[in-house]
């Protein structure tokens, strides 16, 4: 099976893509190995735009054992601001439809 998402296939290899939620077409892929799960970019990503981290969905190969998803607004200096993490996806997507 070919990977929907080619930079989290090379960033993340180990991540398994069919445990991802179904994740919005006009999100833009941002994984980067440094990061500690797959995340997406909402937004002008060369700006001030919203970063969506996705974690893995047993808690116990969660590198930092918290909540599955967190949303954050970077800005555009590049300064991060927590807005929520949660395990609910639909709590996710509302708030992104809240800021957006």
């Amino acid at each position: 099976m070919a990977a929907d998402y080619p930079l989290m296939a090379s960033e993340f290899p180990d991540f398994d893509q069919s445990t991802l939620p179904a994740i919005p077409a006009d999100w833009v892929e941002l994984s980067w190995h440094n990061d500690v799960c797959p995340s997406f970019g909402i937004g002008d990503t060369e700006r001030a735009f919203l970063h969506v981290f996705i974690d893995y969905p047993n808690q116990d190969e969660r590198e930092l054992g918290i909540e599955r998803f967190a949303l954050s607004v970077v800005d555009a200096d590049g300064d991060w601001t927590d807005l929520l993490r949660t395990d609910d996806w639909e709590a996710v997507l509302a708030a992104v439809r809240d800021h957006v």
